[in-house]
């Protein structure tokens, strides 16, 4: 007989499976369709699964473009820890790396970040919860940055609103090339810009470091 852990077990499986295709789902018609434009129905339908299913996951469209928003979230302050914990002799590396990946996050998500950028213009809770996810990567940023002030590494006055400037920076830039259509530079044109800059404003040193 089955135990009833297990049991319950599989079924917080079976429901994070359909709340995954669901998110899934409304990603991939956010590259179609305006975040205006979509509906319940149509996220549903491309979920294969019926409109009732949905509100057992979300309130509605608001509460599942916030559920998209927190997943990149945790992805991209994974980034930034990855970064914040480096060793000394590997932080340029390490941070260069990183602005790739967070480049490479939104090549993925360029049609997410738009409907993101529009959602918050109307909404201010979609608005309050991007500037949070912002404001996390500005504190790791800082923190990593004041490290490096204490040690020598940078020479920049103040670590926080140097990571305030960068951040916000990179993401005007990022949503320029990416957020805004079909790509306007190639990736890795992004990745080595923006990892010159980073290198530059905050160490100082050359853009082939």
């Amino acid at each position: 007989m089955v135990s009833r852990p297990t049991v319950q077990a599989r079924a917080r499986a079976r429901r994070w499976d359909v709340r995954a295709d669901i998110l899934n789902s409304a990603r991939s018609l956010l590259a179609e369709v305006p975040f205006a434009d979509l509906s319940i129905d149509m996220v549903m339908a491309a979920a294969g699964r019926s409109r009732t299913i949905f509100y057992r996951h979300f309130d509605d469209r608001q509460q599942l473009l916030l559920a998209l928003l927190e997943e990149l979230g945790a992805e991209m302050t994974a980034l930034g820890q990855d970064w914040a914990q480096e060793s000394a002799g590997q932080v340029i590396p390490r941070l260069r790396e990183d602005l790739g990946g967070l480049v490479d996050i939104w090549v993925r998500n360029g049609s997410l970040m738009r409907a993101l950028a529009a959602a918050a213009a109307q909404d201010p809770e979609v608005d309050a919860m991007y500037h949070a996810l912002a404001n996390r990567f500005i504190a790791i940023t800082g923190e990593r940055i004041k490290a490096d002030i204490a040690s020598g590494a940078s020479t920049v006055a103040d670590g926080t609103e140097t990571a305030r400037a960068l951040v916000w920076m990179t993401e005007r830039y990022l949503s320029e090339c990416f957020g805004r259509g079909p790509a306007s530079v190639p990736p890795e044109t992004a990745k080595k810009t923006l990892g010159d800059i980073w290198v530059r404003a905050i160490y100082g040193m050359s853009p082939d470091c």
